[in-house]
This record gives structure tokens, C-alpha cells and sequence, in this order.
């Protein structure tokens, strides 16, 4: 991935492809308007990058927070890291 950001949504679209991650309802009605605006790119060096985080802000007229709450709950469980670690 391009970034730790590129990255962490490059392993959630991984995971709930594979089923291994699913949302409640509630969780998915927070994130679902967000969604369609993330877009990937395959850059010539073999990684992908994700539209930025402004742009997303940008075109939905808000913060996309809740999917960035998401995000690093994912990157936490991958990497297992626990409430208090400082990385």
C-alpha cells in the first residue's frame, strides 16, 4: 500500500471479502455513506492508493470519521495491540 491508510482499508475490504470481518447494522448505516467514495488506484510501483482522506472530506462535507474509527479497530486487532501500548 501507498500508506498506513492505503493499507488499513486495503485490509478491511480483504477481510469482509473473506467474510472474516462483518458489521452489525447499526455499525454499517454509520459507514455505508462513505463507502462508495473510497476509491483505489494501482500505482505503476505495484501498490495501491486510496483517495485522500481531504478529498473523501471533501465530497461527502463531513469528516469521515466513524470509517476511521473502523479502520483502526481493525489495525489494532491485526497487530494486536492493547489499550495504554504506545507504538
Amino acid at each position: 500500500a501507498y500508506n498506513k491508510r492505503a493499507e488499513m482499508l486495503l485490509d478491511l475490504e480483504s477481510l469482509t471479502e473473506d467474510g472474516k470481518v462483518t458489521f452489525s447494522r447499526q455499525a454499517y448505516e454509520k459507514i455505508q455513506d462513505v463507502l462508495p467514495f473510497i476509491t483505489k488506484t494501482l500505482r505503476t510501483n505495484g501498490t495501491y492508493m486510496i483517495r485522500s482522506k481531504d478529498e473523501v472530506k471533501a465530497m461527502i462535507g463531513r469528516s469521515p470519521d466513524e470509517l476511521d474509527a473502523v479502520l483502526l479497530g481493525i489495525h489494532a486487532a491485526i497487530t494486536d495491540i492493547r489499550p495504554g501500548y504506545m507504538v
